[in-house]
């Protein structure tokens, strides 16, 4: 279901900025008591909802441990390179663009 209701907000969402040009959270700042609570607010649910996911592994690698008694870690070592990988390479990328933003120096 959430699957469904997030394709929905997602396009919704889409079609507000390309039709007015600004975000969801400088419009949420108009709907009273104004900027001074809803984009702390919105910048707070945001950030929460990246938290929430971690917290949640986890919580579901503990109730493993808790139930299973199995300690041992599932991860190898070309998880953990391919983690150090992609890492790397979407650190490079975000470099690369920023440079590339910036125009050519004079």
């Amino acid at each position: 279901m959430s699957v469904v209701l997030q394709v929905f907000y997602n396009v919704e969402l889409a079609r507000f900025t390309l039709a007015t040009g600004e975000t969801p959270v400088l419009a949420f700042g108009r709907i009273p008591p104004g900027y001074i609570l809803w984009i702390p607010l919105a910048l707070f649910a945001l950030a929460l909802s990246f938290l929430v996911g971690g917290w949640a592994v986890n919580a579901g690698a503990s109730l493993f441990v808790l139930f299973t008694g199995d300690r041992t870690c599932p991860r190898n070592w070309r998880q953990y390179a391919s983690s150090a990988l992609s890492c790397w390479c979407f650190h490079s990328c975000l470099s690369f663009s920023a440079e590339r933003s910036r125009g050519p120096s004079r």
